[in-house]
């Protein structure tokens, strides 16, 4: 073929760059804009679980057998961003356990009987005395992420971030391609929770005939294209602007033969500026960050009415979800403790919210792998504009194959999928044994920060250098090593960017803690504020607002010197210690009186 179709991917989670990825090997131009850093919004919320199907056999058997195939075909492409922990699905207080037993083994789902002895090597709390080991994981949804793009860019792709869609391109009633304006400061964009106006009562359920793939959860589409003419639409080259490195504040015009919406929880925005309607479901799930890794395995309790919680380990520290709102962090706690006792000693460092978004007439569990496919030229009568909606990190592969396959079929293209066959390339990044470490709850040395920064350039984010070496992901959530991250962008930038930078870290990280604080993260997050405001001169302007000394103490128990107290300061401070706060409302709102939040 002489002509080769330029596709615009809208999106840089895990699907938007695996579209990119199939795209580029099967011989596409394409080009992906990402209005944050890449994995930064939906992909970033998760908690990591690379599934086996196993959880859900019983009711959606085919997404389980997807999920099954699809876990194996990662672990062969990209094992470097799974941790085989495998998983452990222990019975529901009244439910039925043989019939789930037993459907796993219809479905030919490796499931082996754990008894007591076995539970107790886990870490299962007694009065639990049966389970089933599975082929469960732990996915680095970041790494993943970077891993298709760079795999992506060395096919030629072009990836774009901090690159939001402001316009879509049209003539006439075709999408050909989208303005975008760059924001290269830094901070992240947070996913929407709830639709940007009500679902209408009667939403169109996309149609299936023998054409068609959308919903795509239960078929391959093994369907040869037939070779003939590209599109007409005609576009200019898609390398990079003159300047390499836009400025906050710039446009750009990327001209495309085809767009694919993957953008997540946005998808429906993106649609709407071509003033299509794109009705969206989404559900929100609190993940909960505890300290340590408290058991080896990704532990699931079944559950007698709802979706059931996982505790997976991830990078030295649990992750405990999706917990459904409006479920009470302390009831989620208590199931949690429940099943592993060893979480009742467990620090709660942080939580956060993940976002799942579905076409409003799917009918699949909210927080499921199912996914859509609307082809808006056969429903809005606007060629040129494909969008993906819903899928997982477990299934992200097969969802953007299917998305190609469609792409592919509209300009004659027969090229196979490659995706299933080629490794991912290791984008880790590892400490050396060389100069001072940074980070000391990760081991994260002066090297791996600085090379984590050199990844990012030319515009500084610290955000990747959480992601690709675990600083500030320990106790202190970057309290106490944030500074001295920051401080590496020095002297390759300015002194007004490194302290943007370190703002932008520490409230990224401060978002997720503050609704945790109690016992000991209270007083440690007191430290943190009392060392930045008054030891490193951050807080000049609020340092007289703060009066830790008139701090009410009613409910609190000042001990000689807590665990947190030892932790973050000397023997010789004076700063005071505040201990022996209850999980919950009361300690979160007195630390938010103290700090004036």
């Amino acid at each position: 073929m002489a002509y080769t179709p330029h596709v615009l991917v809208i999106g840089g989670g895990v699907l938007g760059t695996a579209i990119a990825r199939d795209c580029a090997l099967r011989g596409l131009e394409v080009t992906l804009v990402e209005q944050g850093t890449l994995a930064a919004g939906t992909t970033g919320s998760i908690h990591g679980l690379l599934y086996s199907g196993a959880r859900f056999v019983e009711e959606n058997p085919t997404a389980a057998m997807r999920c099954l195939t699809e876990n194996r075909t990662l672990r062969e492409i990209a094992g470097h961003c799974i941790e085989d922990t495998e998983g452990v699905v222990l019975p529901a207080e009244k439910g039925e356990f043989d019939a789930f037993v037993d459907a796993c083994e219809q479905r030919s789902i490796p499931a082996s009987a754990l008894g007591r002895s076995d539970l107790d090597e886990i870490g299962v709390a007694d009065g639990i005395d049966r389970g089933v080991r599975v082929p469960d994981g732990v996915v680095d949804p970041f790494a993943l992420t970077r891993a298709n793009a760079t795999s992506a860019e060395n096919y030629g792709a072009e990836i774009k971030t901090g690159a939001s869609v402001v316009e879509l391109l049209t003539d006439g009633t075709d999408i050909v391609g989208a303005e975008v304006e760059f924001d290269q400061s830094p901070g992240g964009v947070r996913a929407p929770t709830s639709p940007s106006e009500d679902v209408p009562e009667e939403t169109r359920e996309p149609e299936v005939d023998e054409e068609e793939e959308e919903p795509i959860d239960a078929e391959d589409d093994d369907e040869e294209d037939t070779p003939g003419m590209p599109g007409t639409v005609q576009r200019s080259f898609p390398g990079a602007t003159e300047d390499d490195t836009p400025d906050t504040g710039e446009r750009e015009e990327i001209e495309a033969d085809y767009v694919v919406n993957a953008a997540g929880a946005w998808a429906d925005q993106i649609a709407g500026l071509a003033g299509i309607k794109l009705p969206l479901s989404r559900s929100r799930g609190r993940m909960v960050v505890l300290s340590g890794e408290l058991t080896d395995s990704a532990v699931t309790r079944r559950s007698d009415d709802g979706y059931p919680i996982t505790a997976a380990p991830y990078q030295g520290n649990t992750v405990v979800g999706p917990i459904p709102e409006p479920t009470e962090l302390e009831e989620a706690l208590a199931a949690v403790e429940a099943v592993l006792p060893a979480a009742s000693e467990a620090a709660v460092l942080r939580s956060y919210t993940g976002v799942w978004t579905q076409h409003a007439s799917s009918s699949a569990s909210p927080y499921g792998h199912d996914a859509t496919l609307v082809d808006h030229e056969k429903y809005d009568d606007r060629w040129g504009l494909l969008s993906v909606i819903g899928g997982s990190v477990t299934t992200h592969r097969f969802v953007a194959e299917q998305a190609v396959n469609r792409v592919c079929r509209e300009f004659g293209i027969g090229r196979s999928c490659l995706t299933a066959d080629l490794s991912l390339p290791d984008t880790s990044i590892r400490s050396g044994d060389s100069g001072p470490v940074l980070c000391e709850a990760r081991s994260v040395g002066r090297e791996a920060v600085r090379s984590a920064i050199d990844a990012s350039e030319p515009e500084p984010e610290l955000a990747n250098v959480r992601t690709q070496t675990g600083a500030t992901m320990g106790e202190c959530q970057g309290g106490r090593c944030g500074h001295r991250i920051a401080a590496e962008l020095y002297p390759d930038h300015d002194h007004e960017t490194v302290d943007e930078s370190l703002e932008t870290l520490l409230q990224r990280r401060w978002r997720g803690r503050r609704e945790t604080l109690a016992d000991d993260q209270l007083a440690a997050a007191l430290d943190d504020y009392e060392f930045h405001a008054r030891l490193l001169g951050r807080d000049d302007e609020r340092q007289e607002e703060v009066d830790t000394d008139s701090f009410d103490e009613s409910g609190f128990t000042i001990p000689e010197r807590s665990r947190a107290d030892q932790r973050y300061r000397g023997e010789d401070s004076v700063l005071p210690v505040i201990d022996g706060v209850p999980r919950g409302t009361d300690g979160r709102a007195k630390c938010s009186e103290a700090v004036g939040q």
